[in-house]
């Protein structure tokens, strides 16, 4: 009976070793990762995010001298996270950075789709980009589908708060045509292409029928998607 007890503790202790190891091996989103995002309105700077754990790490802006800390989680190698702003906060008598905001980033192996929205005074604010593994190879730019959504989430977000939105829109196109440029085809027949060509069927429409217009093309896009 000794001898069968020992097994069985030293079995049990094996096991939980290596479901411990393999929880950490499964955790494809920990490390450094960097790149340069765009925002509508405010054009594109660098980020660093440094994960400890899927539960969360730290975030900088170097270019805009802010940074702070991140907390959430995820599963199916999509994550949440909320964005603490420690250093460089902005303020009505300074730029910097806006905390509260709401992250939500895609592991896509060596790289990850990376999006964040934030309010200040009001108004929202969205931005998106890819970020890539520190120390990995480098991976082919964003696809159609992220070019796509990346569109759509920028109008959705202008047609909450935006304050110049006819501006908004021009911008949030031009950066669709930019993501899309190493796409052959330019991403033909697909429904964030198909929102880009309808956008400027708007422009012809004085205010407040702008807005409505480009609130129906985003929303035939959606539907449009699979």
């Amino acid at each position: 009976m000794p001898n069968k007890d020992r097994k069985i503790q030293i079995c049990f202790f094996a096991l939980f070793f290596l479901s411990l190891s393999s929880s950490f091996a499964e955790d494809p989103i920990r490390g450094t990762w960097w790149g340069s995002v765009t925002q509508p309105g405010h054009g594109a700077y660098d980020v660093t995010m440094t994960l400890d754990s899927a539960s969360g790490g730290t975030i900088e802006y170097p270019s805009l001298s802010c940074g702070g800390t991140l907390s959430g989680g995820g599963s199916g190698g999509v994550y949440q996270y909320s964005e603490t702003i420690t250093y460089g906060l902005v303020t009505p008598d300074q730029e910097g950075c806006i905390t509260g905001g709401s992250l939500r980033v895609v592991h896509q192996g060596e790289a990850v789709f990376w999006e964040w929205r934030g309010s200040y005074d009001s108004q929202e604010y969205y931005a998106s980009g890819k970020l890539y593994r520190d120390g990995g190879q480098v991976q082919p730019g964003p696809g159609c589908e992220e070019c796509g959504n990346a569109l759509m989430n920028d109008i959705e977000a202008g047609l909450r708060a935006s304050r110049n939105f006819r501006n908004y829109v021009q911008e949030a196109r031009q950066n669709y045509g930019n993501c899309t440029q190493s796409v052959s085809d330019g991403c033909q027949n697909t429904c964030g292409r198909q929102l880009y060509d309808n956008l400027p069927g708007c422009d012809s429409f004085p205010d407040p029928g702008h807005k409505s217009c480009v609130e129906t093309a985003l929303r035939g896009a959606r539907l449009s998607c699979p």
